[in-house]
């Protein structure tokens, strides 16, 4: 009986907790006011602004980055070809295919690639346009 008699006290005790005091109001939301409202959605317009023209700074970085590794790649392998020409130590190297893709990068910056060749030794005339892209 005695378990019976702390089971209900401990069920009501519980109960009321759960539903807090019988006094209290329930909460209000505070909406908005329409100055509120409008100033909020002119910070929004501006933000999706800025956000735009921060994905096309990032895309056009990201452009200038595949054209520079596409001009580091030649002219590391254009140094070694220009440099194993003729050369009886080394194996000649092919250049068939072996210059990578720019995905129309340097293209798109007006900028020429210098392939690798066994007939013209490298230059910096790449490195010097890319640069010349900031100043």
């Amino acid at each position: 009986m005695k378990r019976i008699i702390v089971f209900v006290v401990a069920t009501a005790m519980l109960a009321l907790a759960a539903t807090g005091p019988a006094g209290a109001a329930p909460a209000r939301t505070k909406t908005p006011t329409l100055a509120q409202f409008n100033a909020l959605s002119k910070k929004v317009t501006t933000l999706q602004k800025q956000v735009k023209l921060l994905s096309t700074d990032v895309n056009i970085l990201a452009a200038y980055d595949v054209c520079l590794t596409a001009a580091t790649a030649d002219a590391l392998q254009g140094t070694w070809i220009f440099v194993n020409k003729g050369s009886s130590v080394f194996p000649t190297t092919s250049t068939g295919g072996s210059a990578i893709s720019d995905l129309q990068a340097c293209s798109a910056f007006k900028i020429a690639r210098q392939l690798p060749s066994t007939d013209t030794p490298p230059s910096t005339a790449v490195f010097s346009a890319l640069t010349g892209l900031f100043g």
